[in-house]
Order: C-alpha cells, then sequence, then structure tokens
C-alpha cells in the first residue's frame, strides 16, 4: 500500500496539486494528508480530525462509478464523510469548493 501511495504522489493531475497547496500545512486550520489509506483504499486527501475524505475525480471516474460507490461504502463504514469533486471544479470554482470543505471543518 505504501508503493501505491507514493506512486500516486508521483502522478498527481492539475487540479490535486492546486487543492494540495490550497490545504497544505494546516490552511484550513485542520491538518490533511495526501494519499491516505483506509483499508486497502488510498483516499486523494484526508482530515483526520473531521474523518473527511476529499476526493478529486479525473475523467476516468466517470467509467467506474459502480466502484467508486462500493468504495464510498467502506468509507462510510469506517465513519468517513466523503466529498467529491471533479478535477473541473477544482480548476474552475476552487473558492467554492474550499468554502463547502470549510463547512464541514467546525468542532471535531
Amino acid at each position: 500500500m505504501l508503493y501505491r501511495r507514493r506512486d500516486l504522489r508521483q502522478k498527481t493531475t492539475t487540479a490535486e496539486d492546486v487543492f494540495w497547496e490550497e490545504v497544505r500545512g494546516n490552511k484550513l486550520g485542520y491538518k490533511f494528508k495526501r494519499q491516505f489509506s483506509i483499508d486497502n483504499y488510498v483516499i486523494d486527501f484526508y482530515c483526520p480530525d473531521f474523518k473527511l475524505a476529499i476526493e478529486i475525480d479525473g475523467g476516468i471516474h466517470k467509467y467506474r462509478r459502480t466502484y467508486d460507490n462500493y468504495r464510498s461504502s467502506i468509507l462510510k463504514a469506517y465513519g468517513v464523510f466523503e466529498i467529491r469533486f471533479t478535477n473541473k471544479e477544482i480548476e474552475e470554482n476552487l473558492t467554492k469548493v474550499i468554502a463547502l470543505i470549510k463547512s464541514k471543518l467546525t468542532s471535531p
């Protein structure tokens, strides 16, 4: 799993890089981790204080909705709340994305 997370960190999309710059270093007041594992699944970004998973979906995700839905149900069973954004949402409306995430970051 460690190898897979490292590999994913090296192959980030532009949207993931842009998002990471907005949340890294406690910029939202809470720590976010990149490529965090829960069970056998790797989450793009994770805020452990709130059990909040952020997934940034590229084009491939439109072909794997069944898998993504199953994965989401597994994360939910672990008590993880997941928010999904598309690359386009990050690239075109980052302010709105960050505002939505901030609204979920209220006292743990």
